[in-house]
């Protein structure tokens, strides 16, 4: 009797916990900020690294479609693992929504996303695709402009990759969701568990709880980039894993409670129109280029955010190469969160800068690779401790 009692009273406990938890909000915004696109710039957000019923997830088209609408996204990649029918499904708008195709492949031991702007044939099995990839690897990065290849979580356990990269690689993942899932688990197992046992409540917190800064993503990010121009990217690695329950299934987590953790922001010039190629080669040139930023949508709306490098009238984006002159200016802004939050800017891999203001300017002394992050103090629910999040981090602007 005594065990049931102590029993009754643990799953009360939990049950009162994570009532306390639910009330819990990890966005930094209070609801009544408008946000607007950062001018001159039209901010469009989007995913990567998604996976259907085709290969490893378990909703059809129409399902992640929906989610993604109820996530608010402009664009989503269906990214699924070995399908060697380049556009599976037909590319196009639902409602505001763009539907893209893309392909992940195996690559040697690893993983690669392979972005396309016209229709391309890599092969019709691993075998083949192995030496296709690595003959379009090998040759000059001018040789592959309308292709993007992306080395996903290249530090994740038994899909990481080791030597050089190659030649025509793009950029890799820097922050992908599984790869952080698994590191917390190998370092801190019994922490990866609370988290889980704190998903039902709030989902969001449970997910902000494994995340750290991904020093060895981020180390390869700078040598790379010290070498040639070089992106970085977020990968979902979204399956909502079907989970039996009581006779049906349920989905943990929901394709949609994945697209609301992170996105990739891309800048634009002008606005998507609703034609479906003219708007697939703007995200995809974007990407290609580096004019995007990755963000932790979870932690608050970045719409508003906008970083560039000025000279004169001339307005440089990120992934832009610019000219060392005299006058070149770099710019910032974000819609001021609550609470505390800094601004850093990174040249040539090391702190350069810390800010503490919504919007700054400075002059640009010296050549180099700059990159901005910007991180939030966030308050934990008790008995938790306040801690450091990174929010944004932003591809580089190269000054030569």
């Amino acid at each position: 009797m005594k065990f049931i009692n102590a029993f009754i009273i643990l799953i009360l406990s939990y049950f009162l916990y994570g009532f306390y938890l639910s009330s819990f909000n990890v966005d930094v915004f209070p609801s009544r900020i408008h946000h607007q696109h950062p001018e001159p710039f039209y901010d469009y957000k989007g995913v990567t690294n998604v996976y259907s019923q085709l290969s490893l997830g378990s909703g059809d088209i129409k399902e992640i479609v929906t989610d993604a609408k109820a996530a608010n996204l402009d664009f989503i990649f269906i990214t699924d693992l070995n399908i060697f029918e380049n556009n599976i499904f037909v590319d196009g708008y639902h409602d505001n929504l763009l539907l893209l195709s893309a392909q992940k492949f195996s690559y040697l031991d690893s993983r690669l996303l392979f972005y396309s702007s016209k229709k391309v044939s890599l092969g019709q099995n691993l075998g083949d695709l192995n030496l296709k990839v690595t003959d379009l690897l090998s040759q000059n990065s001018d040789s592959n402009k309308d292709f993007i290849f992306i080395l996903t979580h290249p530090f994740m356990k038994g899909f990481g990759w080791t030597g050089e990269l190659p030649n025509s690689l793009d950029g890799i993942e820097l922050i992908n969701f599984k790869r952080v899932q698994q590191k917390h688990f190998e370092e801190e197992k019994a922490d990866s568990f609370l988290s889980l046992l704190m998903y039902p409540f709030n989902p969001a917190l449970g997910f902000i709880r494994l995340f750290d800064e991904p020093v060895q993503e981020l180390q390869m990010l700078d040598a790379q980039q010290s070498k040639k121009f070089f992106t970085a990217s977020l990968g979902l690695e979204a399956t909502a894993k079907a989970v039996p329950f009581t006779g049906s299934t349920i989905h943990f987590p929901s394709y949609e409670t994945i697209f609301r953790l992170g996105s990739q922001h891309i800048l634009l010039r002008s606005e998507l129109t609703g034609q479906v190629q003219n708007d697939k080669q703007k995200i995809l040139k974007a990407l290609k280029s580096g004019e995007y930023y990755l963000c932790l949508d979870v932690l608050g709306n970045p719409k508003g955010f906008n970083t560039f490098i000025k000279t004169g009238e001339q307005i440089f984006l990120m992934g832009n190469a610019i000219p060392f002159k005299r006058n070149l200016i770099f710019n910032y802004q974000l819609p001021k969160p609550l609470g505390d939050f800094e601004v850093i800017v990174y040249k040539d891999g090391a702190v350069y800068k810390k800010f503490s203001q919504s919007k700054q300017d400075f002059p640009i002394l010296e050549k180099g690779i700059y990159r901005l992050e910007v991180r939030l103090k966030l308050g934990l629910p008790f008995p938790m401790k306040a801690r450091w999040i990174p929010w944004i981090y932003t591809n580089s602007f190269y000054i030569n």
